[in-house]
């Protein structure tokens, strides 16, 4: 979204869920599949006990790319500093 003073304006909204919602899930503690579904069978977030939302903790989603089939061997987490 972009943001001009008060002004607010929404550039775009997808309706579908993300392949990293994952993550959100993880930040959040909401399982949002779980409630779209609710949502779509008529319940409000309300009575799902949803009332905000805030985030609990930090969640990071990492994709290994790999140029041929095989096991991953090794595993170094990035570091320094920041």
């Amino acid at each position: 979204f972009l943001v001009s003073g008060e002004r607010i304006v929404f550039i775009e909204c997808n309706p579908r869920i993300q392949v990293e919602h994952t993550v959100t899930e993880e930040a959040v503690g909401v399982d949002i599949v779980s409630a779209q579904i609710r949502l779509a069978e008529g319940l409000s977030l309300q009575e799902m006990g949803i009332q905000t939302l805030s985030l609990q903790r930090c969640a990071v989603q990492a994709r290994v790319v790999m140029t041929q089939a095989g096991r991953v061997g090794a595993y170094h987490e990035p570091g320094g500093p920041g």
